[in-house]
């Protein structure tokens, strides 16, 4: 999840003050803070052993892949100039990253509800 985080961070610091509405619409508003509350209920229900918030992360989850999904046909519509196309591009980077670290945070989800079998 740091290597996803670092690449977010690098990607934001090239994009500087440029933005694009279209594509901010989708990873600002449903992608910004739910990661981070994703992590907080997996690190706590993995802490925990509490499987009930576990279970919770899948519907988080979806809101990620959703946001993903509208992040992608945001930047299909975004004009031809070569600016727009590459800002389209680094958010679709971001975008996917931030859906891979909800992903780790299921996985973690995981560990609490499966039983080990040793």
């Amino acid at each position: 999840m740091a290597d996803y985080c670092v690449t977010v961070a690098k990607l934001t610091k090239l994009m500087g003050a440029s933005t694009s509405p279209t594509t901010d619409r989708a990873v600002d508003r449903d992608m910004g803070s739910a990661p981070e509350q994703m992590i907080r209920v997996a690190l706590d229900s993995f802490a925990t052993r509490d499987a009930d918030k576990a279970l919770t992360l899948v519907e988080l989850d979806e809101l990620i892949d959703r946001a993903n999904r509208n992040a992608t046909e945001d930047v299909l519509s975004l004009g031809d100039s070569p600016q727009e196309r590459e800002y389209g591009l680094r958010m679709l980077v971001v975008s996917r990253c931030v859906e891979r670290i909800g992903d780790h945070a299921v996985d973690i989800g995981e560990q609490v509800v499966v039983p080990r079998h040793r």
